[in-house]
């Protein structure tokens, strides 16, 4: 009566972190058990009155010093990220406010900065902000109105955006880290003429 969700090593090995979720989805438990003896530990549980979103299951982060992990919760009525000791101590809300944390993206630990993607500007639109781990200094990256599709590169230190709204097609960026654009990859002038001719566009 329980799907095991996910399975990932900690950073430091030996144990491995099981995301266990009841048929009814609406109990989250994170595991760690001992790769050779099989022993698991519960370190993590979150409930719901209604259900727990699978995109919670994909947020689950451990640092590299396997000291603590970052997980996404709802628990506040708003989806936001929360950091955690490696034995379940709530260390404190990474992010905060009466917005949606749309899409965790990862975090550079040596720049220790966070990248996600929310709501805060509009519930119709994403943009890519940058924080650090304390959720401190939080700076919004993406300028142009619309919803960004961003894919990091593995060091972060490029990002591919990809974003659209109501009044422009999909147009596709790479940018620095900082948010420096670098190209334009794509920007579909062609079909933004035409939008523009159905009155599509402003």
């Amino acid at each position: 009566d329980v799907y095991i969700a996910r399975l990932q090593w900690l950073p430091a090995g030996g144990k491995v972190s099981v995301i266990r979720l009841n048929r009814l989805q609406n109990k989250l438990d994170i595991f760690h058990g001992d790769a050779i003896t099989g022993e698991t530990e519960l370190i993590y549980t979150e409930k719901s009155k209604t259900y727990i979103d699978i995109d919670q299951v994909d947020d689950l982060t451990y640092l590299a010093d396997s000291k603590s992990f970052i997980v996404s919760s709802e628990r506040s009525g708003f989806k936001h990220l929360y950091q955690y000791t490696i034995s379940g101590d709530l260390i404190h809300q990474i992010t905060n406010g009466d917005w949606v944390v749309d899409n965790f993206l990862g975090i550079d630990e040596r720049g220790n900065k966070l990248y996600f993607t929310s709501t805060e500007v509009s519930s119709i639109e994403r943009h890519l902000y940058v924080t650090d781990i304390k959720g401190k200094h939080r700076k919004k990256l993406t300028l142009e109105a619309g919803t960004h599709y961003v894919n990091f590169s593995h060091d972060f230190k490029y990002y591919v955006d990809s974003y659209s709204s109501f009044e422009f097609p999909t147009k596709t960026e790479l940018h620095q880290a900082k948010g420096k654009l670098i190209k334009v990859l794509a920007e579909n002038s062609a079909y933004q003429k035409q939008t523009e001719e159905y009155g599509c566009a402003k």
